[in-house]
């Protein structure tokens, strides 16, 4: 027997020419009423819960650069306060380099002084050696003057009444022979006499003669070699003098200019020494290392790829995350979100967050901004997107799992009509509804708009009451 509700469907079947399959649930409506309704489109994805403000401890030295071996260190979900000891290092090293810069400190230092010692007898002993070159050269020009203006014109005339004196001897040595000859002649002086005056005179003249010759050669020789020589050497001298007094000061500059840079060195290197024992001695401070915050101790991150193990005896890296200290309850929700949906997703929307340890829990959110860059996951990209909660059930704390529900789209006070009304049509682009008219089943064809999986919104070609069939009535 056939309940009197199916048998309008029944008879549109029959005369649109088709049958109702033998095999069809009768228990299942056939048929449905077109009303409006709330069209409500969201997106549920597995999430982590992780921290809202999560105090992350790190250690960045400014100098240290050695090992870092663990001697003390909280155990992992240790509830700390604010200022509770997470870890304490081995100080044995960084201790060792303070003591160290201290002492090249002290050396530093007395480089520096030394250079000063440098700098001041520099500026004392340069003066003193370039007057001392100066006072040299002003001698080597003085003499070069003398010689060419006063001792060259006092050698000429020295020789000139040499010559003049050597020139009257000959000349009185020759008058005075000639002399004796004549009186030889008149025998005013005897025999033996007149030898002895005849031989003198006449070596007299001889010598007269041979110290005339000797003083020419000797002449020809001062000329040719002595007083060009002489002169040469005192150019010479004074040219030598004035290059080695350009020499020495423009040595002098270049020592001053270099002890100068040699003293600035001096002080830029103590300044490094000092900045580099007070960045040691900050860095000494990271060996004990306290809670910034109160909460429940993480090793590492509180994303499980973050999650490290510290022991004693172990070491820590720098740079990298140490610690999160995270307070139960406040929690964010992160979850991923590929391309298909990303651009679904606006900052604001709500959301709603089913924390998996709590299943009956429903807690409310807000879509915080999804991070710019994707992360690759398999052949795939996605981000990193966020849900925002204002309040937490205490027990929840980061690293638990959840899903989360993100509201797309919610259309109040629209036609709804079932996926299972939807049917093609050979020869029409857009789907049909098959809606009773009377005692017919009517094909018509109808505009949807959004959809959340099951239902549509229907724009066109459906009005509020219509009763559509759930089967295709053509089907074989």
């Amino acid at each position: 027997m056939i309940p009197k509700t199916f048998a309008p469907f029944l008879l549109a079947a029959s005369i649109l020419g088709g049958s109702v399959p033998a095999s069809a649930d009768e228990g299942k409506p056939r048929f449905m009423k077109i009303e409006k309704g709330t069209l409500r489109v969201a997106i549920e994805k597995n999430g982590l819960l992780l921290p809202a403000e999560p105090a992350e401890v790190r250690i960045w030295p400014e100098a240290y650069g050695d090992s870092m071996q663990i001697l003390e260190v909280a155990a992992a979900g240790t509830t700390v306060k604010a200022g509770d000891v997470l870890l304490r290092l081995d100080p044995k090293k960084i201790d060792e380099q303070i003591k160290s810069g201290e002492v090249e400190i002290r050396a530093a230092d007395q480089r520096l002084k030394d250079t000063q010692d440098e700098m001041t007898q520099l500026s004392s002993d340069t003066p003193a050696d370039i007057a001392r070159a100066e006072k040299d050269l002003d001698l080597a020009e003085k003499r070069l003057r003398g010689f060419k203006d006063v001792e060259l014109a006092l050698s000429e005339d020295e020789t000139q009444l040499s010559k003049r004196y050597h020139e009257a001897g000959i000349e009185n040595s020759t008058d005075e022979l000639n002399q004796l000859g004549k009186m030889y002649k008149e025998d005013e002086l005897t025999a033996e006499t007149e030898e002895i005056v005849l031989r003198r005179s006449k070596r007299d003249l001889e010598n007269q003669k041979s110290g005339f010759e000797l003083f020419k050669r000797r002449r020809a020789y001062s000329l040719e070699f002595e007083i060009p020589s002489r002169l040469a050497a005192m150019i010479n001298e004074v040219a030598d003098r004035s290059r080695g007094l350009d020499r020495m000061r423009r040595s002098a500059e270049s020592r001053r200019i270099n002890k100068e840079l040699d003293l600035t060195r001096a002080r830029r290197e103590l300044e490094r020494q000092k900045d580099q024992l007070e960045k040691l001695r900050r860095d000494r401070e990271l060996f004990t290392l306290r809670a910034p915050a109160a909460g429940v101790v993480y090793h590492g991150g509180v994303d499980p790829s973050e999650v490290k193990a510290w022991k004693r005896g172990g070491f820590v890296g720098f740079y990298d995350t140490l610690f999160t200290i995270a307070a139960p309850g406040r929690v964010r929700a992160r979850f991923p979100v590929g391309e298909a949906d990303l651009f679904r997703l606006k900052d604001g929307m709500s959301a709603t967050v089913k924390p998996t340890a709590l299943p009956d829990m429903r807690i409310g959110g807000r879509l915080d901004p999804i991070d710019r860059l994707p992360a690759a996951r398999g052949d795939e990209n996605s981000w990193n997107a966020f849900v925002a909660i204002a309040e937490a059930d205490s027990r929840l704390v980061p690293s638990m799992k959840c899903k989360v529900e993100i509201v797309i789209d919610e259309q109040k006070d629209v036609l709804l009509v079932p996926a299972s009304a939807l049917f093609d049509k050979p020869g029409e682009t857009s789907k049909v509804c098959y809606v009773q008219k009377g005692d017919e089943a009517k094909a018509q064809k109808v505009t949807l708009g959004a959809t959340d999986g099951p239902r549509f919104v229907v724009k066109e070609g459906l009005s509020e009451g219509d009763t559509v069939l759930l089967f295709d009535p053509n089907a074989k």
